[in-house]
Parts: C-alpha cells; structure tokens; sequence
C-alpha cells in the first residue's frame, strides 16, 4: 500500500499493519469516527481490519504428541536396558582339590578335615594350604597354617571350611563375618558353637581343637551346616 505524504491516516494504518505483524497480535478492529480530523484527511472511514497480518499459534497435532512422548521414553528405555541387563551366566571354574588335601594332610601339625561322600551337584571352586610364614592375600605371609576348602551346593550357594593353628579368634571373626554366639549344635558327638552375623544372613559352625580350630560358614540354616559337619573325616 502506497500512501501520500499528506494521507496521516494510511501512514499511521500501516505502522500499526507493521508492528501487529511482527509481535503476532490477534486481530483488533481500528474504528475512526468520520469526524476526527485522521478520517477527514484520509479515505479511511468506518473500520480498518488487520486480522490478515495476525499471526495465530499452531494448536499441537497427535504427531507433535507422538514425538514429544517418544523423546520421553527412549532414554528411560536406554536405562531400563543398560541397569538391568546382567551378563550371561559364566560357568563355574571348579579345582582339582585331593592333591592340595594330600599336600596338606602331610604337612599340617593337626588334623586336616576334608568331606566325603558329598551327594551329586556339589562343586569345589576353592582349595588352598598355606603354611605358616608363608605369603597369603596380598602377599602377607600368613599368621597360622591354614587350610582352605570351599564347595558349591547344587543351589549354588557356597559352603566355606577353614582349619587354623594360631589366633584363631581372628580367624572366626573374619570368616564368621564378626558373627556372635547363637547356640550350640552336636555332631558326630562333638559340639560345635553357632554363630550368626548381625545381619542375621550368615551362619557358622564352630569347632575348637586342641591343635586347630575348625570354621563353617554359609548363609545356609544350621541344619544344612550340620549335615555338611557330619561328612567331615580327617582321612581317606
């Protein structure tokens, strides 16, 4: 629209065009009364409409909604899939455990306890003797002779043996996990001391010795403890 530079009233019609335009105003009608001086010196008489220059939003479409809840998801399935994804289940590394037993039975000072007859499905994956003096975790030499055997119960839950000479208070501590007094249980017309941890989920079978301390751990109810104690034998 051209305007006339004596035309004040297209001048100011389209400045006003101009600035609705850019900040997207809804439309407005413009009434100039045919008296005022602005109608007189212009054409513009009654009523100027600028709803063509308005600018409207655009309402959301389902595909706008679709995607928004889609950059929702995604991630949160990311997640869900990298924190519960465990690896697959590696087979267990069982030991070839007689020859350490023979090793030790021969060097031990007391009588090293070993089980026999252990029903089908139970696997050994540990088996150490360690002599006194000699270097253990870490590379620490150990405090006493130690002998180590530990197996796997067709549930998988591990049944763990130590046999110490020296300091044995702090042998049960450590394997006990610093469990406390919880009664007595009899096998094999020896009496074992119970043990459990403070979380109540480890339970141990303790037997003192006059040469070695013996220590029975699994989180397993005492009964299955004692069951294992029974296939205990110091030869064969």
């Amino acid at each position: 629209m051209r305007c006339s530079a004596a035309s004040v009233g297209c001048v100011m019609s389209t400045f006003l065009r101009s600035r609705l335009s850019k900040v997207g105003a809804p439309a407005i009608h413009l009434s100039i009364p045919s008296s005022s001086p602005i109608a007189r010196r212009s054409d513009l008489v009654g009523s100027v409409k600028i709803s063509d220059v308005a600018r409207t939003k655009r309402q959301a479409t389902a595909g706008d909604m679709m995607r928004s809840l889609a950059l929702i998801l995604i991630p949160l399935a990311v997640i869900t899939i990298i924190f519960t994804n465990t690896p697959d289940d590696h087979p267990v590394k069982e030991v070839d455990w007689k020859p350490v037993l023979a090793t030790a039975r021969e060097e031990a000072p007391f009588e090293v306890l070993a089980p026999t007859n252990l029903p089908n499905g139970w696997r050994a994956t540990r088996v150490n003797w360690v002599p006194q003096g000699k270097p253990y975790l870490n590379g620490e030499v150990s405090p006493r002779n130690l002998w180590q055997i530990g197996f796997l119960t067709p549930d998988d839950v591990f049944v763990d043996l130590n046999q110490g000479d020296v300091r044995p208070e702090e042998m049960v501590d450590q394997q006990s996990r610093d469990g406390t007094p919880d009664g007595t249980s009899t096998v094999a017309d020896k009496t074992w001391q119970r043990l459990i941890s403070p979380d109540g989920r480890t339970r141990s079978l303790v037997l003192v010795g006059s040469n070695a301390t013996t220590v029975l751990t699994a989180d397993l109810p005492y009964e299955a403890l004692e069951a294992y104690a029974s296939t205990l034998s110091s030869g064969g």
